[in-house]
């Protein structure tokens, strides 16, 4: 079995990675069963955006199981691009300096205010 589910969903504080039909699924939110897709030997699961594919095998008696399964996951050249380390790095350095240069305009008004008084 393959669920994708949406990052709105699967990334509230409360979610829990398991059917939401249930009774262990409490407070919520979980996955919906609508969103439970059979995947077989050789199934393919699409997803169109951002979220979370959970895969897992539908098995109620645990105890015979044995082996295990591949999983390929491949992406299209229509994927987001994660931000460079350099872009990350310069922002910051000019939040520092934003927020340092309206500290020291702050400091050097009181200290020119307590030097006329």
């Amino acid at each position: 079995m393959g669920a994708f589910v949406p990052a709105t969903i699967a990334g509230q504080p409360l979610f829990q990675a398991i059917d939401s039909t249930n009774p262990a699924c409490h407070p919520g939110p979980c996955i919906d069963p609508g969103l439970l897709n059979p995947i077989g030997a050789s199934g393919v699961l699409i997803v169109q955006r951002a979220g979370t594919v959970y895969l897992g095998i539908d098995d109620f008696v645990v105890g015979d199981n044995g082996g295990g399964f591949d999983v390929v996951i491949t992406t299209s050249g229509d994927t987001v691009p994660e931000p460079g380390t350099l872009p990350l790095l310069a922002g910051g350095c000019l939040a520092v300096l934003v927020i340092q240069r309206r500290g020291l305009t702050a400091v050097s008004r009181e200290v020119n205010i307590a030097n006329q008084c």
